[in-house]
């Protein structure tokens, strides 16, 4: 069985086809509640979608993803350790909370190899993810920290397998179509703060849509306000 951090984005809904369709495990996913953000409806929607169109497409599969487990973000304990290697590395790179977070409910459940979504396209983006591509290793067909780290404060994310590391969006586009569940992945959620149940085309999760390979995801509206934003920034 594979634990799965799964928000109905693209990343981790990939992920969790690939291994239902293509390699028939077990999946156990979790979704953390964030009560700051703002797209936590479409998303719970977009999960709820994706398995009834699974479960349309074969019967059988469907019953290897298990019930989503939720967490409140706010339920978790503080864990002190995490906290000051995180902080530690937010003083020198820009690092979302979420880390911390998912970092305190892998350590607090006890949950090891748990699964993250983070893709190619965010390491080219990101420093952080440049220098954590660094100490990565690949055994088999896991992905993770190596265990010896010359940076300690990088130990707080070694619960974790990093499964798409090494694939970009259009990397798993193609695969997706290759082994027939693109009309699913299609149906994934990205942006932070909808607007009427709609892509903002603003927020940074729109922006890199918007400059990607899938930009075929982002519907009209969003198309419109992406481009209206950068009409008035470049003002």
């Amino acid at each position: 069985m594979i634990n799965l951090l799964w928000t109905g984005g693209w990343d981790s809904t990939y992920r969790l086809l690939y291994l239902i369709i293509v390699e028939n495990q077990h999946v156990q996913p979790y979704y953390l509640i964030d009560p700051d953000r703002k797209s936590t409806k479409e998303e719970m929607a977009a999960m709820n979608d994706i398995r009834k169109l699974l479960r349309k497409k074969d019967q059988l599969l469907s019953e290897l993803l298990f019930s989503t487990k939720i967490v409140k973000v706010q339920s978790l304990n503080d864990h002190q350790e995490i906290s000051d290697k995180y902080m530690s590395l937010k003083s020198r790179f820009h690092i979302g909370s979420q880390y911390e977070w998912l970092a305190k409910f892998a350590h607090e459940y006890q949950i090891k190899n748990l699964e993250i979504g983070i893709e190619k396209d965010v390491i080219d983006r990101s420093p952080f993810f440049k220098y954590l591509s660094e100490f990565m290793q690949i055994e088999g067909k896991t992905i993770s920290l190596s265990k010896k780290l010359p940076d300690f404060n990088l130990s707080f994310l070694q619960d974790f397998h990093f499964p798409v590391f090494f694939l970009t969006k259009l990397d798993m586009k193609y695969n997706a179509k290759h082994y027939g569940f693109y009309d699913i992945l299609k149906k994934t959620w990205f942006c932070h703060t909808p607007k009427n149940g709609k892509p903002c085309g603003w927020c940074n999760p729109c922006k890199a849509i918007m400059i990607s390979d899938v930009k075929d995801r982002m519907p009209l509206y969003g198309k419109a306000r992406y481009y209206l934003y950068r009409m008035i920034k470049n003002k």
